[in-house]
């Protein structure tokens, strides 16, 4: 028989074929029978509870934005109402300026102590998680 004599790194080529050609065969007989190398567990189980960690504070991080959300909604409902009251007391006060009637403007005042009564209250039901949004001071919303 003829020798081949072969270059160093045609040996290393060689030799790394035969490498993956073993590696491929314990991986086909690892999928046909099922069973696994007990190392790759222990790395799956570290990974699984890295990702499982990762995905509590996940979930954390998005139960502290959608509660900012609901504190901002529920805030901006609050002024937007008390806007939309305070519209209507600013024309009840042009309308009390435009008037020299007394009854007229003593119905007028009457009107706005109420409309006055409404932003107080609109105000004080403006919370969220039992904080007060709109009628608060800073050290009340931190």
């Amino acid at each position: 028989m003829d020798q081949v004599t072969l270059s160093s790194s045609a040996q290393s080529s060689v030799r790394a074929l035969q490498q993956t050609d073993r590696a491929q065969a314990v991986n086909q007989k690892e999928l046909a029978t099922g069973r696994r190398d007990q190392r790759f567990d222990v790395i799956s189980d570290l990974v699984s509870r890295a990702l499982d960690t990762r995905a509590a504070d996940l979930a954390s991080t998005k139960d502290g934005i959608d509660n900012a959300l609901s504190t901002v909604e529920a805030a901006t409902d609050g002024l937007n109402a008390i806007e939309d009251t305070l519209k209507q007391a600013r024309a009840i006060a042009e309308q009390y300026e435009a008037t020299d009637d007394a009854d007229q403007k003593a119905r007028l005042q009457a009107q706005f102590d109420e409309v006055s009564r409404q932003v107080d209250a609109l105000a004080a039901d403006s919370s969220f998680n039992g904080v007060n949004l709109i009628d608060a001071t800073a050290d009340d919303l931190t």
